[in-house]
């Protein structure tokens, strides 16, 4: 999808998905995720994820898009999309790790990036 639209995340990134897979019968797009599963909660849960990495053209409108349709929803068809945030980092079985970044329109991370994943690396990766 060139822009971030309504349309575009709608039609051209949903709709594939929820034909592949239904969202469970509880879900609302129009409503705002609040309280999604983290830490061991998320840990319980035994469903497919879903995690989404923004590119350059989710920076058009400031990351206004991406963030109300990917980080304020829980659900992209029946994976549960528990990410709060335009970057993540996944422990992967065997001490494997997954980073997720956001390197914007600039091609660098951001100071909370740098934070969050620094403070990652000396707690749990080290």
């Amino acid at each position: 999808y060139p822009n971030p639209s309504t349309f575009t995340y709608e039609r051209r990134l949903f709709v594939p998905f929820e034909y592949a897979l239904q969202p469970p019968p509880s879900y609302k797009a129009e409503q705002i995720a609040v309280n999604k599963p983290f830490g061991d909660k998320l840990k319980q849960y035994d469903g497919p994820q879903c995690f989404v990495i923004p590119g350059n053209h989710d920076w058009f409108d400031g990351l206004q898009t991406f963030m109300r349709y990917i980080c304020h929803r829980s659900w992209l068809g029946g994976w549960l999309m528990p990410q709060r945030k335009s970057y993540f980092a996944l422990q992967l079985p065997k001490r494997w790790w997954v980073f997720g970044l956001d390197l914007a329109l600039h091609g660098d991370i951001d100071v909370y990036q740098f934070k969050f994943f620094t403070e990652l690396i000396m707690e749990k990766v080290k």
